[in-house]
């Protein structure tokens, strides 16, 4: 054990010390934050609870778990992927590399779809392509009513955490394995198509963050040399699987929507709108089936 002085026991308080401190040598920001939060996973006391027991004796071996964990984080592994949660959309999810980090421009994704099948009577039929945590769809089955949710993956090992996720969450999705659109019959159509694909340019790599580049899975970011070659795939199946006046609603890269837009046109989709994240950028692309 990597201890400035041997010792039995450890109060709490110096396990959060010795944390920041690791991860502030390292440049991860907001140490303090992350120190918080490994140690009071680790000791099951929680970030709030840190405090309380600021001064706590615990084993060393409670504490070597919490300085592997540190040693972890500052290689740039992800703090999601060590604590095996990330909050989306008011509820946990749980995240191995197996499956994209949710972030919170996807929600905006999800207002989107919320509000384009609102003043739609039920039942609905919504599919979610690519669905990876199955954060989208666990939130689209939970917040509207009368609805039928699909979900679906290239990734076995992400169909299964998407499961495990709705069944935390009580949610009803439907969960197949499969490419895109590629294991629905042409028969099978939805009242709206939800997908955040991989988008990411591959020339985008060296450029990302160690957290992201290394940790997270690249099938679920990377899109072909310009990003949109899952997109195009995506774009020429969509209207074969809407209703009539059927939604296609996707999140995207913030400088590709005038190239989505040409892309679905050609497939037959009528250009509804281009909706902005919270910083103001390019994110999510609407559609319908003319």
């Amino acid at each position: 054990m990597d201890m400035d002085a041997p010792a039995a026991l450890w109060p709490l308080g110096d396990a959060v010390r010795r944390v920041e401190a690791m991860l502030g040598q390292a440049s991860i920001p907001n140490p303090r934050l992350e120190a918080e939060l490994i140690v009071g996973d680790l000791l099951g006391c929680g970030r709030t609870g840190v405090y309380v027991r600021w001064n706590d004796l615990f084993p060393v071996a409670s504490i070597d778990r919490i300085l592997d964990w540190a040693r972890r984080r500052a290689n740039r592994e992800p703090l999601q992927y060590l604590r095996g949660t990330q909050e989306f959309y008011s509820r946990s999810f749980r995240v191995t590399p197996d499956v994209l980090i949710p972030r919170s421009e996807t929600e905006t994704l999800v207002d989107c779809a919320r509000e384009a099948l609102a003043a739609r009577r039920g039942p609905l039929r919504i599919v979610d392509v690519g669905t990876g945590s199955g954060c989208i769809a666990v939130s689209l089955e939970r917040s509207l009513k009368s609805v039928e949710v699909w979900a679906i993956d290239v990734s076995r090992p992400a169909i299964r955490m998407a499961r495990a996720n709705a069944i935390t969450h009580g949610s009803n999705v439907h969960f197949v394995e499969g490419d895109l659109l590629s294991a629905f019959r042409p028969g099978d159509l939805f009242d709206a198509i939800v997908s955040n694909p991989p988008y990411l340019a591959e020339r985008e790599r060296a450029s990302l963050q160690r957290e992201v580049a290394e940790h997270e899975p690249p099938l679920a970011l990377f899109g072909g040399s310009d990003g949109l070659a899952v997109i195009r795939r995506l774009l020429a199946q969509a209207a074969r699987h809407l209703k009539p006046d059927g939604v296609f609603l996707m999140e995207m890269a913030y400088d590709q929507a005038a190239e989505v837009c040409r892309l679905a046109v050609e497939h037959g989709l009528v250009v509804v709108k281009v909706v902005q994240d919270l910083a103001r950028l390019d994110r999510v692309f609407v559609a319908r089936r003319g």
